[in-house]
């Protein structure tokens, strides 16, 4: 009896063992929309140190704040008008807080790169992208502006993330170089 017990015990430990080995590693998370930013521009929990304490409203009013331009995106079909804002990097450190806080600090460093990829989209939609014009459906249909329709074209075009990201870098006021 005792040694069936041990023998399972064994058997379970070389599992978790092998399991390990096979994907328990710690991988670096590269995005690919990261040529795209600004060299020294933050990427989603590039910065731990506390954000000072603020209300919503504060908060709000800081991101409202922020200059914004219409630009367009000749990269899709019909062109995509974009009201695009920029931010500062305390702004857009507070909406990556959000969006992470949403599911738990412990629940964002199990997910996958491409989940992580998809929170990104979420925070560059939340972050930078006001309102649009001309975004249509793959019928035809006029497709309004969101931030969950936004967060949907930007994971499906990788150089609509890089266009969105430099104009709001060029019209943010400058970030640290971390």
């Amino acid at each position: 009896m005792i040694f069936a017990v041990v023998g399972v015990l064994l058997a379970v430990l070389l599992l978790l063992r092998i399991i390990q080995i096979l994907g328990g590693t710690k991988t670096k998370i590269t995005y690919e929309w990261e040529a795209h930013r600004e060299p020294g521009s933050p990427v989603v929990g590039a910065s731990y140190r506390p954000l000072p304490a603020i209300t919503a409203s504060e908060a709000k009013r800081r991101v409202e704040s922020m200059p914004a331009e219409w630009v367009t995106y000749a990269g899709a079909t019909p062109p995509l008008k974009l009201l695009v804002r920029g931010q500062s990097y305390e702004n857009y450190r507070r909406l990556t807080r959000e969006a992470i806080d949403e599911i738990g600090q412990h629940n964002f460093s199990l997910l996958s790169q491409a989940q992580r990829e998809g929170v990104s989209y979420g925070v560059i939609a939340k972050a930078y992208v006001v309102d649009w014009e001309g975004a249509v459906y793959p019928n035809g249909g006029v497709m309004p502006f969101s931030i969950s329709n936004v967060t949907a074209r930007l994971a499906g075009d990788q150089h609509l993330v890089g266009f969105v990201t430099d104009e709001a870098h060029r019209l943010s006021p400058p970030w640290p170089n971390l």
